[in-house]
């Protein structure tokens, strides 16, 4: 027999004197792979134990103080695992991840604190949690822009920064902010970073997501006026050109026309740029109107391509597009609405040729059903 499998009928062996002692005997349960690690473990490390589990924690509290990261991080593990699913557990995995952040591995912080809130969703510890993880965000995000690698470059000699990808660990951190404390004071920051990060990468879309949500449930943030502002530069960064939607468009004037309003006293100097953004988005409209008319009017749907023409003179009376829509307007004056439609002449010819059957006479009655003596209809 192998080594291998040596091992793996020890393993199940220890397992199963786990749960050997188990009130009622077997289930099938027992010998699934997480329950069986599980036994593994305890027939290895111990069974549930309070008492065990409180002694661990207050060592662990004590190690904790007088800075030995290290140890007390271990008598903290052995508490959460003496003693799971309580409040008991609950705190020794915080403190788990504060031994690794006072340590400065980083990343096993990040880790500990991600493993607590997903098992504790409305922990206690939330609030400390976040400015722990804004903390780390923010330094783990100022390292990768002084000294940036790829995701995939390892790392081997920092212990302050993650294995892997350390500006998207940095996201991570700041979207556990945005997702397990929505309304904690750090909400709107973390909000923030993402936005800019996505836009500094020039994902355009994502943040502009991000900058609508800050805007909208967030009417408080001191961000207010700079996702506004960011999120009109995403908008004019979105358009494509006249062959393409022009939502992005219709939302950034009405973006324009909401900070020159909402924000009098932010605007000061930057009025003069956003009449400058305004006036581009009019233009862009204008050339979206104009684009439209000549794509019917090519295409001889001329009824169309009068109310875009008409659109383009109406809102834009001073422009050179303007004075062009009307020389268009005169050209197409007289036209038929719309073209005719294909192969008219051959449906003609067949119907000429070909009449089909005669209507039926108006006045004919339709046929009756027979009817038994007793007035039932006859299937």
């Amino acid at each position: 027999m192998t080594h291998e499998k040596l091992l793996c009928a020890a393993l199940l062996a220890a397992s199963v004197l786990g749960c050997a002692s188990k009130p009622g005997g077997y289930e099938l349960a027992d010998f699934s792979p997480e329950r069986l690690v599980e036994n593994t473990k305890r027939s290895i490390y111990g069974q549930k134990d309070e008492g065990v589990a409180t002694k661990a924690y207050a060592e662990g509290e004590a190690l904790f103080k007088q800075k030995q990261y290290d140890a007390a991080k271990e008598q903290f593990e052995t508490a959460a695992f003496r003693w799971p699913d309580s409040q008991l557990e609950e705190d020794a995995m915080f403190m788990i991840g504060e031994c690794g952040f006072f340590s400065d591995r980083y990343a096993d912080a990040d880790k500990a604190y991600d493993k607590l809130i997903k098992k504790y969703s409305t922990t206690e510890h939330i609030g400390t949690i976040s400015r722990r993880s804004f903390a780390m965000a923010r330094y783990w995000q100022e390292r990768h822009e002084k000294d940036p690698h790829w995701p995939v470059t390892p790392n081997w000699t920092d212990k302050e920064r993650p294995l892997f990808d350390t500006a998207g660990r940095a996201l991570k951190c700041y979207e556990r902010i945005m997702m397990s404390d929505p309304r904690g004071p750090l909400a709107d920051d973390a909000i923030m970073a993402v936005a800019d990060a996505m836009f500094n990468k020039r994902y355009y879309d994502d943040a502009d997501f991000r900058y609508k949500m800050l805007i909208t449930d967030y009417p408080q943030s001191k961000y207010q006026y700079d996702a506004h502002e960011r999120s009109l530069r995403c908008k004019l960064l979105k358009y494509q050109g006249p062959e393409y939607d022009d939502t992005p468009l219709k939302e950034a004037e009405e973006l324009v026309d909401r900070m020159l309003t909402q924000f009098p006293e932010r605007v000061g100097a930057d009025r003069e740029k956003l009449l400058k953004y305004k006036a581009e988005v009019l233009a862009r409209k204008q050339m979206c109107d104009m684009h439209a008319a000549e794509y019917y009017a090519n295409g001889g749907h001329n009824y169309a391509a009068r109310h875009y023409y008409e659109k383009v003179v109406n809102n834009y009376p001073k422009s050179t597009l303007s004075e062009q829509a009307l020389a268009k307007m005169d050209e197409i004056k007289g036209l038929p609405d719309n073209p005719d439609p294909p192969l008219e002449w051959a449906y003609a010819w067949t119907k000429k040729v070909m009449p089909g059957d005669a209507p039926a006479n108006e006045n004919a009655q339709p046929p009756q059903m027979a009817s038994q003596p007793d007035g039932a209809t006859r299937r």
